[in-house]
């Protein structure tokens, strides 16, 4: 694989970690938070706090997900047009 090739999948790789990396910290932030407060309010029975942390989980994807899309469908046509240098020397 040529050196162009290479840094082409590099910065894409970044770029995808860069892009996923607010949601799925928000969302380990809404479960911590859900257990956090069962735990301050004596709830102990794992289904729901289980449940409740699959809510904000769900609702914090669900917020940020609009965005989310709109900026992966932009980074994949983005990557499909980077594709064909990476064949190449």
């Amino acid at each position: 694989m040529s050196v162009a090739g290479t840094e082409v999948l590099r910065d894409g790789l970044v770029e995808a970690v860069w892009m996923v990396l607010p949601a799925a910290g928000a969302a380990v932030a809404a479960a911590l938070v859900i257990g956090w407060l069962a735990h301050r309010f004596g709830v102990h029975d794992a289904t729901p706090v289980l449940a409740a942390r699959t809510a904000a989980v769900t609702a914090v994807l669900w917020w940020s997900g609009a965005s989310w899309l709109a900026t992966g469908t932009a980074w994949t046509r983005a990557l499909w047009s980077a594709l064909p240098a990476i064949g190449r020397g």
